[in-house]
């Protein structure tokens, strides 16, 4: 059964955008679509009233492509929360002489990593370290609270992918979540960089709840998934070595299967046992997500990624305790904007899905770009060397498609290839060496 949302009195939502002092815009109506470790978009119907005897400024649309943009949500005269953004589509939707209406679409500062793209290799970093560069690259007010430790890689390569797609899988792969409060972008390994303390009222009578914040639907339920992940890899160094690792699910349980359900990888992307450890265990948990989630509905705008917030008072004892949301769509809206005056209160509510409080919602795993086929690269090494190699006789090369790693220099090159090798005739082994 869906309940209406149910106005309360003093809700006001207030639109303003930056370089306009005096935003002529009133809000109609309003949609918010939040998520952990996803960009949140907030689509707007704006409403200008004019005189109707006189023709109504054109507003350029094209100048507020960009510009920061703030929707602000009044109880009284109390802010009960703001979203803070910048303008990625605007739209002229029509006019009725009185008033003309617009379609307004405002995304994070983070977005702006989605509009570039590059090919490069980073050496000998932690992934929280970059990104911090490539936030700090565009811009982006950012914080963080790690409680991991996030060990150096030797290189990170982004190959034709978005500063955004590098950036989310980066996270993932060290279990990194991310979410905004106002206008900050704030990222975490653990639930414990959440902010705690809301609690919410239940009542399945939203009408009688007389302006307090209220969730009054909920369900809980629980998901099959894998129950393990095994992932290998291949040590040149020691290729004896039986590089492999194993991890299970909390709570791990016979289902009746031969064997458990398993997510095998064969290429793990570790070289040590240290480094294959927190991979294995982010990625289980990934798959963990569903195990246990309930959604429900309320009128509180407070409620978005990031927050843990504490149901009381619902006659089912087990959902009284702590939940984190994981997405969360708000709907407003302000009948009284567009002249309607039918009695029809301003209205707030939102749909969302959360998930145990204590427990540590990890990105889904992103998978590296392919390349096309062979690639080509130069050789590169010391001055005055006709072929250079490292000990285990590897040569270093030089990628065309690499944007900035030099091809002279010290610091020439983008990593090391170990020289193939093909059979020649049926028993003697020939070796292809970097010389022309």
């Amino acid at each position: 059964m869906t309940i209406p949302p149910t106005a309360k009195s003093g809700l006001r939502f207030v639109f303003r955008i930056a370089g306009l002092p005096d935003t002529p815009f009133s809000v109609g109506e309003f949609s918010l679509q939040e998520g952990l470790s996803e960009l949140f978009t907030l689509n707007l119907t704006l409403v200008c009233p004019h005189n109707r005897f006189k023709k109504p400024p054109e507003m350029d649309l094209a100048s507020l492509l960009m510009q920061e943009a703030v929707l602000h949500i009044f109880d009284g005269e109390k802010e009960q929360r703001k979203i803070t953004g910048i303008i990625s589509h605007a739209d002229w939707t029509g006019t009725d002489g009185n008033q003309t209406w617009y379609a307004f679409t405002v995304r994070p500062d983070l977005w702006r990593l989605t509009l570039n793209q590059d090919s490069r290799i980073y050496h000998q970093k932690k992934a929280p370290d970059l990104l911090n560069e490539l936030l700090k690259k565009h811009r982006v007010r950012a914080d963080s609270k790690l409680y991991d430790p996030h060990q150096d890689r030797e290189y990170m390569t982004q190959k034709r992918e978005s500063d955004y797609a590098f950036f989310s899988r980066l996270a993932a792969e060290e279990g990194i979540s991310f979410w905004f409060e106002d206008e900050t972008l704030f990222f975490s390994d653990s639930h414990l960089g959440m902010t705690a303390g809301l609690p919410l009222q239940y009542n399945p009578q939203p009408d009688t709840a007389h302006g307090l914040d209220t969730i009054y639907q909920v369900s809980l339920g629980v998901g099959m998934s894998p129950q393990r992940s095994l992932h290998k890899d291949y040590n040149p160094d020691s290729p004896r070595y039986h590089l492999s690792h194993m991890h299970s699910s909390d709570g791990f349980r016979d289902f009746g299967s031969q064997t458990p359900y398993t997510v095998f990888e064969s290429y793990g992307r570790f070289q040590k046992d240290a480094a294959a450890k927190p991979f294995l265990k982010y990625r289980q948990e990934a798959l963990d997500n569903q195990k246990q989630s309930g959604s429900g509905r309320s009128n509180c705008i407070k409620l978005m990624p990031g927050k843990i917030f504490e149901i009381k008072e619902h006659p089912h004892a087990p959902f009284n305790a702590r939940w984190q949301i994981v997405g969360i769509h708000h709907y407003g809206r302000c009948p009284q904007a567009f002249g309607h005056d039918a009695g029809e209160g301003t209205t707030l509510s939102n749909d969302f899905s959360f998930i145990d409080g204590l427990a540590d919602w990890r990105p889904p795993f992103h998978y590296k770009p392919l390349a096309d086929g062979d690639e080509t690269a130069m050789v590169v090494g010391p001055a005055g060397e006709e072929i250079f190699v490292n000990k285990n006789g590897a040569i270093k090369v030089h990628f065309h498609w690499n944007r900035y790693d030099p091809m002279t220099g010290h610091r020439a090159g983008c990593g090391w290839l170990r020289a193939g090798t093909a059979t020649a005739l049926a028993l003697w082994p020939s070796r292809v060496s970097g010389r022309k």
